[in-house]
């Protein structure tokens, strides 16, 4: 099935595949043509396997996906944004994220500024948040800034109790 991203408009399958593990191209493909078109990646993931995987499974089928790419660089650093999409073979990243682990550095200048900055030459379409510390603070410290149109929490459901009002009150916004 198919769903909508917050306040994007993309639409994307309701599994999606994170390429942490490093997964291997054709492991990626099969997913592609099964359905499955949201495809989140980082630099950091497997020592930058994954993300050169992700840009091989996807080559010619840009398309069909849509792609989330964690920033784990300086977002003062453009050569490693530019290095990131050319790894990826593709022109912007669907949603760039930053990766914050501090509710109190969620509402930095630097952040906003960074975004502005990639958004305007065209590095990414929406910004995004994700978070594996303090991640329930960070998700609410990014409705407060209001910049974010998609967010990716470190999340089990477990947790989902905890994390209800966050929930709610990005469906509001």
């Amino acid at each position: 099935p198919m769903k909508t991203l917050g306040r994007t408009g993309l639409s994307i399958s309701a599994v999606s595949i994170g390429t942490g593990g490093g997964q291997a191209p054709n492991v990626l493909q099969y997913g592609i043509k099964r359905g499955i078109n949201y495809l989140h990646t980082s630099t950091g993931y497997a020592n930058g396997k994954a993300i050169e995987n992700l840009g091989k499974a996807i080559a010619g089928q840009r398309d069909k996906v849509v792609i989330g790419l964690k920033i784990t660089w300086d977002v003062k650093d453009d050569g490693a944004m530019d290095a990131a999409l050319k790894t990826l073979g593709v022109e912007c990243a669907d949603v760039a994220f930053f990766n914050i682990h501090s509710a109190a550095e969620v509402g930095q200048a630097k952040y906003r500024e960074g975004a502005e900055r990639w958004k305007k030459a065209g590095k990414f379409k929406f910004l995004g948040l994700t978070s594996h510390s303090e991640t329930k603070a960070c998700m609410l410290a990014a409705l407060e800034q209001g910049i974010y149109d998609v967010l990716m929490p470190s999340f089990n459901i477990g947790m989902l109790d905890d994390f209800k009002p966050v929930f709610d009150k990005a469906a509001a916004q």
